[in-house]
């Protein structure tokens, strides 16, 4: 118990002599598939959640940060009769270099490894008698498991402690495990922060 009290009482002398900031974002996603074979593909609204650490640069103006951050992604094709969507659930690591660009406004710039959880696809339909149905199917074997997408962002601090974030991941890599079809993931989030 002396050993961990000892740790924590570094880790926290640590942080303060290095101006540590940590802190929570959540929020909402708009994501969408993107790319030549993304046809009919429309904005479907989720969220976001997790937590944040950041560094500081030589440059009292900049700041390295990193976060980790459970997302719900995906993409939604409406007809006549229904709906398909497919509700894809990642682990996101954005890791981004922060310059504060007007007082309170800061900008980033990075990269985003992202992590597939779950896959579902979702149909909404009328069945044989007419009536609506919900299928949910889990589906992760044809899916690519990793994405990589370049990060970019603004976020406003109000108040010291308080933030409101946008930012936009564009995805690299194809989401088929193949590669044969030309859609991406493309994500906007809109969120509120608390920096400790």
């Amino acid at each position: 118990m002396k050993k961990l009290l000892l740790i924590c009482f570094v880790l926290f002398s640590y942080s303060a002599q290095a101006q540590i900031d940590y802190g929570l974002r959540a929020g909402i996603t708009a994501p969408y598939f993107g790319g030549a074979d993304a046809v009919n593909q429309e904005m479907r609204l989720a969220y976001f959640g997790g937590a944040f650490v950041s560094f500081p640069l030589k440059d009292e103006q900049s700041r390295i940060e990193v976060g980790l951050q459970f997302a719900a992604k995906g993409s939604k094709e409406t007809f006549a009769n229904g709906e398909y969507a497919v509700r894809s659930y990642y682990l996101d690591l954005p890791i981004a270099l922060r310059r504060n660009v007007l007082p309170n406004l800061d900008v980033l710039v990075g990269l985003q490894p992202s992590y597939l959880l779950e896959n579902e696809l979702f149909f909404d339909a009328p069945d044989f008698s007419g009536e609506n149905r919900t299928v949910i199917l889990l589906d992760t074997q044809g899916f690519r498991n990793f994405d990589l997408a370049p990060h970019l962002g603004l976020k406003y601090r109000f108040f010291k402690s308080f933030e409101v974030l946008a930012t936009y991941d564009h995805g690299l890599f194809t989401l088929d495990r193949d590669g044969a079809q030309s859609v991406y993931n493309r994500v906007f989030k809109f969120g509120l922060g608390y920096t400790f």
